[in-house]
């Protein structure tokens, strides 16, 4: 099963989008550590690589300093991700709905964004957007397949 089921990994860097693809190398080496499948391991990856190029969008604008912490820990059920950041809040303070765009349109009038906050909706349980002081908050839990829950219930039983 895994190498390491209690597994909890802390990263911080400076976000820039020159710092997210080796940030996300590291989380997926680590989530490779703890046993997970490579489907669950891709969904983390999409999951973080929109969150964090959310992040160093919108959140930093023009910042080049802004700081970024990824923490996430194994939880019977999935894996538990914190990102937080230090810069700009959520617009009216919240989280972005998730409803993607309407697309009972022509080809040509389809819109290029606002797919993310959809997908990372439908990919996670539990998504919160808190700001806590400078910071803001996001916390979301990544639920195992369901492959990788049988495998475990399995190896668990056997």
């Amino acid at each position: 099963m895994s190498q390491n089921p209690n597994m909890t990994l802390s990263l911080h860097f400076t976000g820039s989008p020159e710092n997210v693809r080796p940030a996300l190398q590291q989380v997926c080496a680590a989530l490779r550590q703890v046993g997970l499948s490579e489907d669950d391991i891709g969904t983390a990856e999409l999951v973080l690589a929109e969150v964090l190029n959310n992040v160093i969008e919108h959140a930093f604008a023009d910042r080049t300093d802004g700081q970024v912490n990824i923490d996430f820990k194994t939880l019977p059920e999935g894996q538990f991700f914190s990102v937080r950041d230090d810069g700009l809040p959520m617009p009216d303070g919240k989280l972005p709905a998730g409803i993607p765009p309407e697309v009972d349109c022509f080809l040509e009038n389809l819109p290029e964004g606002g797919w993310g906050w959809s997908l990372v909706h439908r990919l996670t349980q539990d998504i919160c957007y808190q700001r806590a002081g400078q910071n803001n908050v996001l916390t979301f839990l990544l639920p195992f397949s369901a492959q990788q829950t049988t495998q475990r219930c399995d190896l668990q039983n056997g």
